[in-house]
């Protein structure tokens, strides 16, 4: 089994206002699970947009609000969202600090499809 030690992965790598990376996925040996990490600029968003499979998204520093469905939340560190297959969500970083997150997926390779 092998044991991962992040600080040895690639830095993170910034677009439109969030920086992320992978570093459980097919490259690493994963056969059908990928985890990242998301950092949220205050001011950045994510799209409106599905996934043929299952994400969570754990909050673990800052405040994003989280949109699933017809849900809204505002959350907070320990917060889980929870995006079944094909359920448009979004993020919105509005709250003046950095958000940091570990997204999950169920496959090796996880494909986005935009809503709006």
């Amino acid at each position: 089994m092998p044991i991962f030690d992040h600080r040895n992965h690639p830095p993170l790598e910034p677009v439109d206002g969030r920086e992320s990376r992978r570093f459980v996925n097919k490259e690493a040996g994963a056969a059908s699970l990928t985890v990242g990490e998301l950092v949220m600029h205050h001011g950045s968003a994510l799209r409106l947009h599905t996934h043929p499979t299952d994400e969570a998204i754990i909050l673990m520093e800052g405040n994003v609000q989280m949109i699933v469905g017809n849900e809204s939340h505002d959350a907070a560190p320990g917060d889980t969202l929870l995006a079944p297959p094909g359920t448009p969500h979004k993020l919105v970083n509005e709250s003046g600090d950095d958000a940091r997150m570990y997204t999950i997926f169920p496959t090796d390779s996880p494909t986005t499809e935009y809503v709006d």
